[in-house]
């Protein structure tokens, strides 16, 4: 049986982020604009000022910058360079 292909373009994904840090995103995932990839963040902030007691607000930024991003503050260096 052949593996189904599945056509992403215009659909977002998103995942409940496992972090310790208060300040870190709820949600983080993808999302596809038109064959464009790009990286989804979501935080929930509490309030009183509405009847649900919450709201979410987004960051969406390309992949690639944020794949970049996400490997130096793991401290390692991005390079085109093979290890050998």
């Amino acid at each position: 049986m052949a593996k189904q292909e599945f056509d992403n373009t215009n659909r977002i994904s998103l995942f409940v982020n496992d972090s310790d840090n208060e300040k870190a995103p709820k949600l983080k995932g993808t999302i596809d604009i038109e064959g464009q990839k790009y990286n989804v963040s979501v935080w929930k902030t509490e309030t009183d000022k509405l009847e649900c007691g919450y709201f979410l607000s987004g960051k969406i930024e390309e992949y690639e910058a944020s794949q970049k991003k996400a490997s130096q503050k793991k401290g390692k260096k991005q390079t085109n360079d093979l290890p050998f």
